[in-house]
């Protein structure tokens, strides 16, 4: 009895130590998250006027530098197509995060929100299942006026139907203050 009894802890403990050690967040690179240092928003108007606008922290999260922002001035009444591009800056050359992001659609959902009534954003792109995306978007202007442009990057979103807030962990979260005038 002792016999069958030790042969099964000796298996038991042998399956439990496979489990831990392919469970190993270190070695399981499906769900490493890539460091985002830098967001580039760019825009453009109907007549291909583009404007450029960045968020970049040079040192990534953990560093000491503050993130520096680009301050976005907008046209009143007028619609701009624009995209967003991620990147780890602190590698040289930089890495292009977006790729990523578009090749992993599915889970991955941008959320866009603006602080005031007087700009509305809206997902342009969709994942391969046909659900939003949000590395494209039309940015339409109303009346004038000063605001905050927030970009989140939410990754496994558990109900992306949910634009406003579709759960999942936060791969990058930037503000931009914006001025339509």
């Amino acid at each position: 009895m002792k016999k069958v009894f030790l042969k099964f802890v000796c298996g038991f403990l042998t399956i439990a130590t496979l489990t831990i050690t392919s469970c190993d967040p270190d070695t399981n690179t499906d769900t490493d998250q890539e460091l985002i240092s830098k967001v580039t928003l760019t825009l453009k108007d109907a007549a291909g006027k583009e404007s450029i606008f960045v968020w970049n922290d040079p040192d990534g999260e953990t560093g000491t530098q503050k993130p520096t922002v680009n301050n976005v001035t907008l046209t009143p009444n007028t619609v701009y197509t624009a995209t967003i591009k991620l990147e780890d800056a602190t590698k040289n050359p930089a890495e292009n995060i977006t790729e990523e992001v578009q090749k992993e659609s599915n889970d991955h959902i941008f959320v866009y929100t603006f602080d005031k009534s007087n700009v509305t954003v809206e997902i342009t792109d969709k994942d391969n299942n046909g659900k939003s995306l949000g590395i494209a978007t039309k940015i339409t202007t109303k009346t004038a006026g000063d605001g905050k442009l927030r970009i989140v990057l939410k990754h496994l979103p558990t109900d992306k139907n949910n634009a406003a807030n579709p759960g999942g962990e936060t791969d990058v979260d930037v503000e931009f203050p914006v001025s339509v005038k």
